[in-house]
């Protein structure tokens, strides 16, 4: 009992280690992108419309609650910072359907593109252990990191580093 015990922690810690943190370079991971296009296409998930762009990436579920309270704030981040950061919502569903259905009924208001991690390749090489999780990458580098709803304050840290 005691090596199952002392193995178990081990593998907690281990995967708590490899979650990624401002300064670190990211992995390119291809997903496959299911909205906004009708063709579907994978690519690397932090790489920007534009070169130069910042880059926002959600981890979220669409069963989870405070990935869908953040939901207005990161369209309303999105419209602001247009041009300037590219936005992508990483779906961590296991539901394909669902995810295609959230970003239907989401449409109108939906500013980001939507990418779809069922196998969990992303989120496993991100160390995502809660959702929502929030990435900025800039220049393959994370700047900025946050988990759970965004707040008042961390959508006014977000509009600034995504002004710059």
């Amino acid at each position: 009992m005691k090596k199952f015990l002392i193995g178990m922690a081990f593998f907690l810690v281990a995967g708590i280690a490899q979650a990624l943190e401002v300064g670190d370079k990211v992995p390119c991971i291809h997903l496959v992108n299911i909205y906004p296009d009708a063709t579907e296409h994978e690519e690397c998930i932090a790489s920007p419309l534009v070169e130069g762009q910042k880059v926002v990436l959600e981890f979220f579920q669409t069963t989870c609650g405070a990935c869908l309270d953040n939901m207005p704030a990161f369209n309303s981040l999105s419209a602001q910072t247009e041009g300037k950061a590219f936005f992508r919502l990483i779906g961590l569903d296991r539901n394909e359907k669902a995810l295609r259905q959230f970003a239907i009924d989401h449409k109108a208001d939906l500013k980001a593109s939507v990418a779809l991690d069922m196998d969990r390749v992303a989120s496993k090489a991100y160390g995502i252990q809660y959702t929502p999780t929030t990435y900025v990458v800039h220049n393959d580098v994370i700047v900025f990191k946050h988990i759970g709803t965004w707040e008042k304050e961390e959508q006014a840290e977000l509009q600034k580093l995504l002004a710059e």
